[in-house]
């Protein structure tokens, strides 16, 4: 057929706009669009291939819907790179933050050197005890000299007994043991005497800026940490005869590995404050002590004991006589005496610090329950404290003891032990420990200038 015979073809453009128009109609409708009423051959003028269709509305529609999903998740891509890169950066941030800490504090508070790093030791030995070897201070000119020698690693390691690690330092037994249960119950104790006292870890009127500070028996050394950051600029010394104190320490805070009972080599008059706390199956001579405390607060200075006492007591008769917590207290009683220190010992600190010459002496004894069994808040934690702290640390207390004492072996200890914790979870039994907290006054205090 001839092209010059054919009907002029509607513009390529005006088809393709009422097309969409139409198509755009039928999509408000809801339907779908139809056949176009007059199917018509495509116009050689339109350049398209056989295999396409024309532009419409509906490809249209598909087409943009999936730009705008393209849209949107390449939007939500970047979000979740955006809060990618926050979290690194936040994550980088704290990290470099904690190093910086860690390196202040490490140049802050350099560990403390083992026992074979410390200065060369002289040949002579100490007699009374042959893990030490003593230093040679002859080039020391501080007038405070310490009486912490160096030590041999066996001291430090210390020894095995029934299954329990004990100080391998000192001139006497001590009778608790220094392993890792032994330092958990002591941070328990710690926390449990700072709810007892009302939130106070002493109760002496030291003032508010003592420069020297001597905790004795210290322990793990959280009294001392304590007391060292409530007065930073005061020196708190901590001594023990295990080395079972941290590294990291605040810059005015020391240990040192020391026997309290041996004669003291520091200067004479210069502790403001002398504190010592559950000395249990440690001292067999507090007189003696109590006079080398003496000598050595200042003029005006404080001292403050504090322990935990024995016999068990019950105030309202709900403790059975015969119960095995009351057995265990009266076998408590007879071997610490036979041991060589009775655990009824600090019910005569105050007689034993009027008899050396301290003034101002107060006394305050506290009641620690064996278990949650008082209405009072107060009671009921240091109760559940103490509940806790028994159930763990029963066996360190007395495994020693019993074993030098009675001669029990470990197996007839913790047989034995099983009825008496069993009595100490019973809450009908109204029984507590008593807690002595004795302070006193050095006198020779110079009067405050007026004006």
């Amino acid at each position: 057929m001839d092209d010059r015979n054919l009907p002029p073809a509607a513009p390529i453009r005006s088809h393709r706009r009422t097309t969409a128009a139409s198509d755009k109609d039928h999509e408000l409708r809801g339907s779908s669009p139809g056949p176009p009423s007059s199917p018509r051959e495509p116009h050689p003028r339109e350049n398209r291939d056989d295999d396409t269709t024309l532009y419409s509305a509906t490809s249209s529609s598909c087409d943009l819907s999936k730009v705008e999903e393209n849209h949107k998740r390449q939007n939500s891509e970047d979000r979740e790179d955006q809060a990618s890169k926050q979290s690194v950066s936040h994550a980088t941030s704290k990290f470099l933050g904690t190093l910086a800490r860690c390196t202040a504090r490490l140049l802050c508070y350099p560990p403390r050197p083992s026992g074979s790093e410390s200065a060369d030791a002289t040949s002579d030995q100490r007699d009374s005890d042959p893990g030490v070897e003593v230093k040679d201070d002859n080039d020391d000119d501080d007038d405070d000299a310490s009486s912490v020698a160096s030590v041999t690693s066996a001291a430090l390691r210390g020894k095995i007994e029934n299954g329990r690690l004990y100080a391998g330092f000192g001139s006497q037994e001590y009778g608790m043991p220094m392993d890792t249960a032994e330092k958990e119950k002591l941070s328990l104790c710690h926390t449990k005497y700072f709810a007892l006292l009302d939130q106070q870890r002493f109760l002496a009127p030291v003032g508010n800026h003592p420069q020297k500070i001597l905790d004795l028996g210290c322990g793990t050394g959280e009294w001392v940490i304590d007391v060292a950051d409530m007065f930073p600029t005061a020196e708190v010394l901590g001594v023990d005869i295990a080395p079972a104190q941290r590294d990291w320490v605040p810059p005015n805070c020391q240990f040192e590995l020391d026997d309290i009972e041996q004669p003291w080599t520091r200067k004479e008059d210069s502790f403001d404050f002398i504190f010592a706390r559950d000395l249990l199956l440690s001292v067999r001579d507090w007189p003696r002590l109590i006079d080398q405390i003496y000598r050595h607060l200042k003029p005006g200075g404080w001292v403050e004991l504090q322990c935990i006492s024995g016999p068990i007591a019950c105030d309202d008769g709900s403790l059975p006589k015969d119960s095995s917590l009351n057995e265990f207290s009266a076998m408590l009683s007879s071997s610490t005496k036979q041991f060589g220190t009775p655990i009824d010992d600090p019910a005569r600190y105050a007689d034993w610090l009027r008899d050396r010459g301290f003034q101002h002496v107060s006394k305050v004894v506290h009641k620690i329950p064996c278990n949650p069994w008082p209405r009072s808040e107060k009671h009921k934690l240091v109760g559940a404290f103490e509940r806790g702290n028994l159930a763990t640390g029963l066996e360190g207390m007395v495994i020693r003891l019993f074993s030098r004492t009675m001669g029990w072996s470990p197996e007839e200890v913790n047989a034995f032990l099983v009825d008496v914790r069993t009595d100490l979870k019973n809450e009908n039994y109204h029984c507590y420990w008593p807690y002595t907290v004795v302070y006193a006054q050095k006198p020779g205090c110079k009067p405050v200038p007026s004006g």
